[in-house]
């Protein structure tokens, strides 16, 4: 990544994802969005409405340096490739360039989705690549294929 990051975790060219401090950029997302609304404000929140096995759910935009991440009731999702975690990987990387950081990871399947997870209790982090697509159980495949969005808890 290139250049400092400013006291809010970004930069000219890349946000920081802190996958074991749990923030992004000036955001903690660990953090109930009543908190994280306290701590930016609202003017960055946009409450929206997903369907989960039929039933609806609040989750909630939120804007960062111009980019946006989603919260949910069990994680935070994003698909822009201006976040990056401090590996320098993110959206837009290969599924292998995860694995030669992260390790081999562990499939999770759930809503009709398959996602690829790599987690260290002793390092203190979680994340998955989400929504990966058919052909995944090709391992030639799989490491070719493009991180279209990335779930972190």
């Amino acid at each position: 990544m290139a250049g400092e990051l400013a006291p809010d975790g970004t930069s000219d060219k890349a946000i920081l994802i802190d996958v074991v401090k749990g923030k992004i950029g000036d955001v903690n997302y660990r953090d109930s969005i009543d908190t994280i609304r306290k701590a930016i404000g609202t003017s960055r929140i946009k409450n929206l409405v997903e369907e989960l096995e039929g039933t609806p759910h609040n989750f909630y935009e939120i804007d960062i340096s111009g980019h946006k991440i989603y919260k949910h009731w069990n994680g935070t999702s994003l698909e822009d490739p201006a976040f990056k975690i401090k590996s320098g990987l993110g959206v837009g990387a290969s599924v292998e360039d995860f694995r030669k950081v992260y390790g081999k990871g562990k499939f999770i399947g759930g809503e009709g989705i398959v996602n690829l997870c790599f987690e260290s209790r002793e390092q203190g982090y979680s994340f998955c690549i989400s929504d990966l697509i058919e052909g995944y159980e090709d391992a030639t495949r799989l490491n070719e294929m493009t991180v279209r969005s990335l779930w972190i808890r």
